[in-house]
């Protein structure tokens, strides 16, 4: 009985075995969990982000472009105070006058600006050996004494340079200088401009100290009528031919410049005084001496 008992037992369990090896068992898997689940887990909400820290070459970069201004900014910021008085100052110092007058005629000059210029010179006093009295108009006049013209210069006029030069004054040349603003932005220049004089003997001998001829007045060699400031040199040359061994010394004294120049610096006008004197001996083994005023006056600039 036993045996039986067993066999069947034992053919039921082969019988079961058999059907489950026919079955293919299903998988099993586990619950899925995404990335950002797990990231949400592992950090936790109430902790901020924590970004890694820039490199040293990357720091830089990032200060350098945070403080240059934008172009915006550089044009819309106000000047300064300081940059404003500047630009609008006054010239204070000698120098500073000097530097303004120098470069509005120099200026006025280098354009070939357009002007009208009128000179006028004065005989204030003559005397003279009774040989010369009758031949005293004609020392004057080559004096340049009692000769009064006024010239119109524009851009295509011939030798420029007659009629107008640059000014190379320099603080040595002059006693004092003044500056007066006026209500347009300009103002007037004054230049009290120190003594010179000059001298020939016979043609030799020549001295020359003439600081007025650095104001931008016309000066040069020879005997010509555009002169505004006539030296020995001219005076001789207007006669040698006649008595070559004339002696001529001439001085100038008070001699005052007044400019008066735009808001822009520009020479708007130009007024040259001085006194003249000269001394003509060796003719006739007579003296002539004479003492006059020049008066220089430039209007019209542009």
């Amino acid at each position: 009985m036993k045996y039986k008992v067993a066999f069947i037992l034992l053919t039921v369990g082969i019988l079961v075995l058999s059907a489950c090896g026919n079955q293919t068992p299903e998988p099993v898997y586990a619950p899925e969990t995404s990335s950002a689940v797990i990231e949400t887990a592992t950090i936790p909400k109430s902790t901020p982000a924590i970004e890694p820290a820039p490199t040293t070459e990357e720091a830089t970069t990032e200060q350098t472009t945070t403080a240059a201004p934008t172009e915006t900014q550089t044009v819309t910021q106000p000047p300064t105070t300081e940059a404003a008085e500047t630009t609008t100052a006054a010239p204070q110092t000698k120098a500073e006058i000097l530097k303004l007058y120098n470069n509005a005629v120099s200026q006025a000059f280098g354009r070939r600006a357009s002007f009208t210029k009128k000179r006028t010179t004065n005989t204030l006093n003559y005397k003279d050996s009774p040989l010369l009295k009758p031949f005293k108009s004609y020392v004057v006049s080559f004096m340049g004494l009692d000769k009064e013209e006024t010239i119109h210069v524009t851009a295509g006029t011939e030798h420029y340079e007659r009629y107008l030069q640059q000014a190379k004054l320099t603080e040595a040349d002059v006693s004092s200088a003044e500056y007066k603003p006026d209500a347009n932005g300009g103002g007037t220049i004054t230049l009290h401009v120190k003594s010179g004089s000059s001298s020939i003997d016979g043609g030799s001998d020549s001295v020359y100290a003439a600081p007025i001829d650095r104001s931008g007045i016309a000066v040069g060699s020879g005997d010509r009528g555009e002169w505004d400031h006539k030296t020995a040199q001219n005076a001789y040359d207007a006669i040698k031919d006649t008595y070559a061994g004339v002696k001529v010394e001439e001085d100038y004294s008070n001699a005052v410049i007044r400019a008066q120049v735009g808001a822009d610096g520009a020479l708007t006008g130009l007024d040259v005084d001085f006194d003249l004197h000269f001394i003509i001996s060796k003719i006739l083994g007579s003296t002539g001496n004479a003492q006059a005023h020049t008066t220089v006056h430039f209007t019209s600039f542009r």
